[in-house]
């Protein structure tokens, strides 16, 4: 039976019961855009920000042992981090070279599985949990724009690129709507 609507004008996705069964943990997105993962309690209209909004993606939180684990654009590729939730603390706990995603803690607390992008999709990865091994982070890192190439491209330059191309005038033609009625392109055999 429909309870209840939670409506605080934000986007939730990812929504994951906590282990007391009386609030969610979900990534947020407000009317900014800005994402953060917040905890919400379903028997009342109250909510609790554990990562800073922010322009960076976050996404599919985990509760197991007093952190929250979730998947984060905070660096150069997508990678895991955690919240310690007793003192609001961020870490890092992969840094995979082409993004890590979907966190899963074993019901004993001591592996984190993942799923890790790589040149043959995505993989299964297993990792020991060690909040020890784990890369505190500054939460200024989280509004650090993620154009690391940018600055150096133009630099490399040494102009503006855009200034080089020549200026050309082009005829304004009809398009002819029957030149691509058949894309053989995009056909394949179907056999029933």
């Amino acid at each position: 039976a429909f309870i209840k609507m939670i409506f605080l004008h934000m986007d939730y996705t990812y929504p994951k019961f906590a282990p007391d069964d009386r609030s969610v943990f979900a990534a947020v997105r407000n009317d900014r855009g800005e994402m953060a993962i917040v905890q919400q309690w379903l028997d009342k209209d109250s909510m609790k920000v554990w990562t800073p909004f922010s322009a960076k993606v976050v996404g599919i939180p985990v509760v197991n042992n007093g952190y929250i684990f979730f998947t984060a654009s905070f660096a150069k590729t997508d990678n895991l981090y955690a919240v310690k939730m007793s003192n609001d603390s961020l870490f890092q706990v992969t840094d995979e070279k082409y993004g890590s995603y979907q966190p899963a803690v074993d019901p004993s607390g001591r592996k984190l599985v993942f799923s890790e992008f790589s040149l043959n999709g995505h993989q299964l990865k297993q990792i020991r949990l060690d909040p020890a091994g784990f890369k505190a982070i500054a939460p200024q890192m989280l509004h650090r724009p993620n154009n690391f190439y940018a600055g150096k491209a133009l630099q490399d330059e040494g102009h503006n690129i855009l200034d080089s191309i020549p200026h050309t005038d082009r005829s304004i033609t009809k398009y002819p709507k029957a030149s691509h009625l058949v894309n053989v392109h995009s056909w394949e055999p179907v056999i029933s």
